[in-house]
């Protein structure tokens, strides 16, 4: 069978893509086995998962792979199909699970009713979400409507099931028999053996009249004469808020169908996180810092100068919006090369075509004094006397030179202490010599740094100075809470844009202090500088600091870095709460 995407994508067949996989609802997680399965069969390197059950929040990555451009395309439908309608009904049976309360189950029996090849993945995003596939743990004779008719009635249908000692027996009941009086109905299944009567009438006066009328009475056998257990049962059409009307009326089982198994799809998202371009390539190498290019001696009157810079964008084998123009003075115009990694190659002898191509442009003049100029690679625009020999081992030189650079900057770290507290020494940095002395212990160059203010621009200003000073792994404790004082987050997202920032908690917007909907930390990717942002307490910091330095180490994504540590975060808040947090269903 054609497909269009093997035509589309074969200029980019070889290279290496990264994906991520993101929710964009909060839920719970569930069908990431066949998700897994459905990457394998694709051919995709799976680099980090959330488990089965896992908690999520809007904005949380579940899954980051890697492969081919196609295989990418693919993972888009096949991974999430596997994904979001199982972790839709999942999120559904905790919502249930979590109104009913402890003492009294929740049953979903609807995925009998679907197709054979959707039960299995249904039946576990059922079990996921905390409530039951069957009625009873252990096995059973169930007798419905149906079977009770065809047996010719409640004693006669629970005499054959009889026959079956070591079974449960559970019927259910719909006012059919004993003059269409529910009550003596239930008495009639109790005397005749039944272990669970399951009224499946729909209406919740019915389960309130057999459970008030019956139930007390075997609770006084049960304590007077060692008398069987037996358990009410309650199904039709339930919805969320009819439970705690059912809990009321004291069953001690709720059959959800419908509002269980057509949950609406959990909504997820696949992001290209990295495009494996030249970046990635064997010709490609990165700028560094030295990505200025100068155009000298050139006369502008009336200039376009998004036109320049396509020109030279063009020439150099980058997009446009890669090349942005910085000033325009004494004949002189400074462009900044946005894009980091370039091709060598492409570079090489480019002068002079770039200048004939401006020159060709309203408003432009170009003379033979108008030259180019910039340093480290971006200077080889204006070199014609290269081969390749020579090109070879320039390049080899600036290789190992920029490696040893990379893993130089990747040794430095620098801890930023924030808030007015600390700065007013009302409350002392406990956190700083913490992490000073765990970086150090594991090898890295570590260094303390000022106290961050309360204010946005201060605050992003001094992170930024800290990547252009060369530090590999910039790391900020507090001001990641809901307050419009907070602003540990905000500042790395201005300073990349596309920052992992999953939420730990979420609040209702406006109550008390919150302005924001909730504490999240952040981890964003600026050149070579990895910026994290973390919690103030130190019980919290304290936790973080074996992944952070394990992450660092092994080279992880700002995504799974940040997932990784807000997977700790939550859990530790779990433990404080004692319980779930409601927000997540």
């Amino acid at each position: 069978m054609f497909d269009p995407r093997d035509t589309l994508f074969s200029p980019i067949r070889d290279r290496t893509v990264t994906a991520c996989i993101y929710a964009d609802m909060d839920g719970l997680l569930s069908g990431v086995k066949k998700a897994l399965d459905a990457a394998a069969e694709i051919g995709l390197a799976v680099d980090y998962t959330l488990d089965e059950g896992a908690d999520l929040v809007s904005g949380d990555m579940i899954l980051q792979v890697h492969g081919t451009p196609i295989q990418i395309a693919k993972a888009e439908d096949r991974l999430i199909g596997c994904l979001a309608k199982t972790s839709g009904i999942a999120t559904a049976a905790r919502r249930f699970v979590n109104a009913a309360g402890p003492s009294v189950q929740i049953v979903c029996g609807s995925w009998k009713k679907m197709p054979l090849c959707m039960k299995d993945d249904i039946r576990l995003a059922i079990c996921t979400g905390g409530a039951k596939c069957r009625i009873s743990d252990v096995p059973m004779v169930y007798l419905d409507k149906n079977y009770v008719s065809m047996l010719g009635g409640i004693q006669a249908s629970l005499s054959a099931a009889f026959q079956m000692e070591e079974r449960r027996r559970v019927i259910q009941i719909r006012g059919r028999y004993e003059g269409g009086d529910l009550v003596r109905e239930a008495w009639a299944a109790i005397h005749a053996g039944a272990d669970i009567v399951y009224i499946d009438t729909g209406h919740i006066d019915d389960a309130a009249l057999v459970v008030q009328n019956v139930k007390p009475v075997l609770q006084e056998w049960e304590t007077t004469y060692q008398y069987r257990q037996v358990k009410f049962a309650f199904g039709g059409s339930v919805t969320l808020s009819d439970i705690p009307a059912l809990n009321a009326a004291g069953v001690d089982i709720i059959g959800v169908g419908r509002q269980i198994i057509d949950a609406p799809l959990l909504d997820m998202r696949l992001e290209v996180t990295s495009c494996g371009d030249l970046g990635e390539s064997a010709h490609a190498y990165n700028l560094l810092d030295k990505s200025e290019l100068k155009i000298e001696g050139i006369q502008l009157h009336g200039t376009n100068l998004n036109q320049l810079a396509a020109v030279v964008a063009e020439e150099i084998g980058i997009d446009a919006n890669d090349v942005l123009v910085i000033d325009v003075r004494d004949q002189t115009v400074a462009l900044d090369i946005l894009k980091k990694q370039l091709d060598p190659y492409i570079l090489v002898g480019k002068e002079s075509r770039i200048l004939e191509r401006l020159s060709a442009l309203d408003g432009v003049t170009i003379t033979e004094d108008t030259h180019i100029t910039s340093h480290g690679m971006l200077g080889w625009i204006a070199r014609d006397d290269c081969d390749i020999d020579t090109m070879h081992s320039e390049l080899e030189k600036a290789f190992d030179m920029a490696q040893t650079a990379k893993s130089r900057i990747a040794n430095r770290v620098i801890v930023f202490p924030s808030g007015i507290e600390v700065e007013r020494g009302e409350i002392q940095d406990t956190n700083t010599p913490m992490l000073l002395q765990k970086f150090r212990d594991n090898g890295f160059e570590a260094t303390a740094g000022d106290v961050l203010k309360d204010d946005l621009d201060l605050f992003s200003g001094k992170l930024r100075a800290a990547v252009n000073q060369g530090y590999g792994l910039i790391i900020t404790t507090g001001g990641v809470g809901a307050e419009d004082k907070d602003h540990s987050v905000e500042a790395i997202l201005r300073l990349d844009h596309n920052a992992a920032a999953p939420y730990i908690a979420k609040f209702k917007q406006g109550e008390g202090r919150h302005r924001k909907e909730g504490i999240r930390i952040a981890v964003g990717q600026v050149g070579n500088a990895l910026l994290v942002a973390l919690p103030g307490p130190n019980d919290e910091v304290s936790l973080c600091m074996d992944v952070l330095v394990k992450g660092v180490r092994a080279g992880w994504s700002k995504d799974v870095l940040a997932s990784m540590l807000a997977k700790l975060l939550r859990e530790r808040l779990l433990e404080k709460m004692g319980h779930h947090p409601a927000h997540h269903c």
